[in-house]
């Protein structure tokens, strides 16, 4: 099966120029609303679990996530090119009309924003948001909204995530 083109962006920034080579498979795993879940699982054997919301124009955010990893947030676009030196800059997220979470130093990459999620109680209330929201937005540092993602079916797509998680060796 092949990769969707943001999973394939993922792909080659974890593992490198050496992975424009590396032969990778994707599993369905889950559907809910606009959510789907997917097992990735590269020639190495490694595999990691993402949880995705993409639309027909080439947008999606995706939460990834694997033992060796913190949680990552992907931001991708067709639209965007940042190229594939390191850049980074702030962002902002929001879920609704709760309480932006401002983010420093986002990973810019090819089509990407990345963000690795801290461990602890503030990714976990973050998650909750994105769980029991409705709309996620991506805004730049000067608070001018990049993206938004529909969050319907996020719940149950995260519990399926993290159940894909707990199944990974």
């Amino acid at each position: 099966m092949r990769l969707p083109v943001p999973l394939v962006s993922f792909v080659l920034f974890c593992l490198g120029a050496p992975a424009a080579f590396a032969d990778s498979k994707s599993v369905d795993l889950f559907h809910a609303k606009d959510w789907d879940v997917r097992l990735v699982t590269w020639d190495d054997g490694s595999s990691s679990c993402v949880a995705e919301v993409s639309y027909d124009n080439g947008d999606a955010f995706s939460i990834w996530r694997d033992r060796s990893h913190p949680i990552r947030l992907q931001f991708y676009s067709d639209g965007w090119s940042f190229g594939s030196d390191d850049s980074y800059a702030d962002v902002a997220l929001e879920v609704d009309s709760h309480n932006s979470w401002k983010v420093t130093k986002a990973d810019f990459y090819k089509n990407s924003v990345l963000i690795d999620l801290p461990t602890g109680p503030s990714a976990d209330q973050f998650l909750a948001e994105i769980e029991s929201g409705d709309t996620l937005y991506l805004y730049d540092d000067k608070g001018k909204e990049q993206s938004s993602y529909s969050l319907a079916g996020s719940q149950a797509s995260i519990s399926a995530l993290n159940g894909c998680l707990g199944q990974l060796h």
